[in-house]
């Protein structure tokens, strides 16, 4: 199980977009990517941290991210497709 803290992986993906790394980004984005396992990431409250890091659109983006991976460690898949359908669609 990955041990990726929240800070550590939104300062990951703002180091990516940063650089334009956007396939790499892409990934951090992924439920298949590492950090999904991490419950550090979901366990916190990543509202006022990822607002803190990223602006607009991609703090929302990041979020739904986030919340569809606590949605998933809950079991609770129907609102985890609901985030996770809402990152797949999200208009940049």
């Amino acid at each position: 199980m990955s041990n990726l803290s929240l800070n550590q992986y939104l300062n990951d993906i703002e180091d990516l977009l940063q650089h334009g790394n956007g396939e790499k980004a892409a990934e951090y984005l992924s439920i298949q990517h590492h950090h999904a396992l991490s419950s550090r990431i979901y366990n916190s409250s990543p509202d006022s941290s990822v607002k803190r890091i990223f602006e607009p659109p991609w703090d929302e983006l990041v979020l739904y991210h986030i919340r569809c991976l606590h949605e998933m460690q809950k079991e609770n898949y129907v609102e985890a497709f609901k985030h996770h359908f809402t990152v797949v669609q999200y208009p940049l």
